[in-house]
């Protein structure tokens, strides 16, 4: 559970992960929030739901609720200090650690409707912030800043590229009609059939 929880950035494990973005070139950054996060997910599904907590035993309730905190504070942690940021690459870090909390409370449920939209939820987040990392190098690579300050009048300077920029963000946001909406909803309708205590 250690080792996985380091490897998908979950509390009180995640300290490195945005360090880590930040200071990675955006390849790399993309590469490390998509498959490395999501092959971290993986294992944490296939351990912990087949091997470590069956159903039948009684030991499960107590893992699963450890990994439920966990997974909300992380969640919380996350937003949090994306809101706080103002560098784009760290802003999207900690944003990928959010997403990884939604990930894990989907898995927390233990239901048809969360783990589906775990997976979903662990595609999508792949595609977006991958994309997302790979927009915020063409940025940097335009204006020589990560002062999320000077990116004002994008639009007038490249506007197919803020488009394309655009798409994804609200992708990563979960605007209904994209895969984080279909993600996070479906990880909701679970958490309403466990308990509404876990959704609020």
């Amino acid at each position: 559970m250690v080792g996985f929880g380091f490897k998908v950035s979950a509390a009180p494990f995640h300290f490195a992960a945005p360090d880590a973005y930040a200071g990675a070139i955006s390849p790399v950054a993309g590469v490390l929030a998509t498959a490395s996060k999501a092959m971290g997910m993986l294992g944490l599904v296939r351990m912990l739901l087949i091997v470590a907590a069956p159903e039948s035993s009684e030991g499960s309730a107590v893992w699963l609720a450890c990994l439920g905190a966990m997974a909300a504070i992380t969640m919380t942690w996350g937003n949090l200090a994306a809101l706080g940021s103002d560098n784009p690459k760290r802003m999207l870090a900690y944003s990928s650690v959010a997403h990884m909390g939604m990930v894990t409370i989907g898995i927390f449920l233990v239901n048809q409707q969360g783990i589906e939209g775990a997976m979903i939820q662990m595609i999508s987040h792949g595609v977006v912030s991958g994309a997302l990392f790979l927009c915020v190098g063409v940025i940097y690579d335009r204006m020589h800043t990560r002062d999320i300050n000077f990116y004002g009048g994008l639009v007038n300077r490249m506007p197919v590229y803020a488009t394309v920029f655009m798409v994804f963000m609200l992708g990563s946001v979960g605007l209904p009609g994209t895969s984080g909406f279909v993600g996070e909803f479906l990880v909701i309708v679970g958490a309403f059939k466990y308990s509404s205590i876990v959704v609020i």
